[in-house]
């Protein structure tokens, strides 16, 4: 007996097949309980043996590392401390995030020296030639501009608004 499977080029893919990934859409991430607007890491923390330790930040603990034992990446490029003070508002507008893959631990040693787990966040693939979304929470305004011209360029501009500031006067 013999079983072959085809090789996977494509870096998502290899890590989906990896034990215990997740593949979650911006719809998963919208609709998981959230405080002042929808974030990543606030949707991971409802994966199995994912935790925060600390009530002012986000940082994520998964299965038992420390934060500095996750490697996140945005389209395969490393975020330093993608965390936010008090946990309030993550680093990735989610109007701007396409996919995200998680691994909690038996990644590939191409991932480098990190311990815990592997966060790769995809952008948002527009379908349209041109597409806008915005979001209006307590603690920001979002506005997100996409588009697609000829099936050859994808484009996409997304800001933030804060009102810190105010808050803090």
């Amino acid at each position: 007996l013999r079983i072959e499977s085809e090789r996977y080029a494509e870096e998502s893919i290899a890590l989906s097949l990896e034990p215990g990934a997740q593949r979650m859409a911006l719809k998963d991430i919208r609709t998981v309980p959230y405080t002042l607007q929808p974030d990543i890491n606030n949707a991971l923390q409802f994966l199995p043996g994912v935790i925060t330790m600390n009530e002012l930040t986000n940082e994520l603990n998964v299965r038992g590392g420390n934060p500095d034992q996750n490697l996140v990446l945005l389209e395969d490029v490393p975020v330093y401390y993608p965390f936010h003070l008090f946990g309030l508002a993550g680093a990735f507008n989610p109007d701007l995030v396409g996919e995200v893959f998680f691994s909690p631990g038996g990644f590939s040693a191409r991932y480098g020296n990190r311990l815990s787990s592997v966060l790769n966040v995809r952008a948002h693939s527009p379908q349209k030639p041109l597409e806008i979304s915005s979001d209006l929470s307590m603690l920001s305004a979002d506005l997100t501009a996409s588009g697609r011209v000829n099936n050859k360029l994808e484009w996409i501009l997304s800001g933030r608004r804060s009102y810190a500031e105010q808050v803090f006067k």
